[in-house]
């Protein structure tokens, strides 16, 4: 099947960056949202987009106009689903808001349709099951800015076939997007490793062993990361990493609970740049650092290449996707295992040893990389 018209339920800032980037694609694109505002809003963030485009000289006026005549919008879910081959779902990361939106369209999409939903860490079999296409369900996650960002997560369940996945990743292609495959589980590539990343990172500061703004500096400066994690989590929406949080302690248990900072600015309307307060807005604390850098810096960078390798393990992704995702989806210059090749095993092994014996056993090194090291192997030869 080829996909001619694609609607996207939202038209927030991922759904108005979808159907943006889906028409410049050559698409015909219908947007649905609940209220004519929020469409406007949306094809407002659209012609801003489009305006940057000439700017930059990617297209030309003729080529805009042509981008935004492919643009439609509705408030009827039913006349944005009635003939569309693709609909990608992007409302409020909310189960039950998602699971009636899946419902409504399973009734008024074509028996060939495929729905996707560009939820971040909801579960895909959750929305599958409240249609009776779960062959035809699939998680497309695009990250932020869209039109920016290159790397879709396609998600598929166990029921996703593989028809619907070719034309998923046909789609992607279109789209000039990277594209990586995961199975349906907590988190997917992407949260699953960033959002430990993150929350060890407000925990050393919560622990007072460093200044934030010294946490802020070193992890760009060891520790590769494209910004200061305060400002990525700023950036990215505490409320929004909160819930990812919740997400996974949800489904691994207390070892991925949120730490009670995070919680606290979250319940006092502190929710990162789109509401003007976040970590920046914190008093400033100046003392000296209670460990070393490499201490600081290790301890975070190798706690994600531990859940890389239980991610492999469970044979959610391959290495190299997971590498993949990684550097596109956060701007790492190295994804995990790439990292635990150039570092050494023997270091990570031996560092997350003596961590877990400290702070327990959720640090304690996965099997595979303790098997790895002990055979004197590299994930890429």
């Amino acid at each position: 099947m080829a996909v001619k018209k694609i609607a996207v339920i939202g038209a927030g800032l991922m759904g108005s960056g979808i159907a943006y980037v889906s028409a410049v694609a050559g698409f015909d694109v219908v947007i649905n949202d609940i209220k004519e505002e929020f469409l406007n809003r949306g094809l407002d963030r659209i012609r801003s987009d489009i305006l940057t485009g000439i700017d930059k000289k990617k297209i030309t006026p003729k080529e805009a106009e042509e981008i935004f005549r492919r643009i439609s919008t509705t408030v009827d879910i039913r006349e944005a689903a009635k003939d569309a081959d693709l609909v990608i779902e992007a409302v409020f990361e909310n189960l039950e808001v998602k699971q009636d939106v899946f419902k409504k369209l399973d009734q008024y999409a074509p028996p060939h349709t495929i729905l996707a939903s560009n939820t971040s860490t909801l579960p895909i079999k959750d929305l599958a099951k409240v249609t009776n296409r779960p062959d035809k369900v699939l998680g497309m996650h695009f990250f932020s800015p869209v039109p920016a960002m290159n790397l879709i997560e396609i998600i598929v369940t166990d029921q996703t076939s593989e028809e619907t996945l070719e034309i998923a990743k046909q789609v992607g292609k279109q789209l000039k997007k990277e594209i990586v495959i995961c199975k349906d589980a907590p988190g997917f590539i992407v949260n699953r490793l960033l959002i430990p990343t993150l929350n060890e990172i407000i925990k050393l500061y919560e622990s007072k062993l460093a200044p934030m703004e010294h946490l802020d500096k070193i992890f760009v400066t060891k520790g590769g990361m494209p910004m200061g994690p305060f400002s990525l989590a700023d950036f990215v929406g505490l409320d929004v990493a909160l819930h990812a949080t919740n997400t996974l302690w949800k489904a691994f248990g207390d070892d991925y609970k949120p730490p009670q900072i995070l919680q606290d600015m979250v319940n006092k309307g502190f929710k990162g740049t789109k509401s003007g307060k976040g970590f920046k807005d914190l008093p400033k604390e100046d003392f000296e650092p209670k460990k070393s850098d490499d201490y600081l810096v290790n301890r975070v960078l190798f706690l994600m290449i531990n859940e890389a390798a239980k991610l492999l393990d469970e044979k959610i992704a391959t290495i190299e996707d997971i590498d993949k995702a990684m550097r596109l989806g956060t701007n790492f210059p190295k994804g995990p295992f790439e990292l635990a090749d150039e570092i050494g095993l023997d270091k990570i092994v031996d560092f997350l040893n003596e961590l877990s014996q400290e702070l327990g056993d959720f640090y304690k090194p996965h099997p595979l990389l303790v098997e790895m090291k002990n055979n004197n192997k590299k994930f890429y030869s």
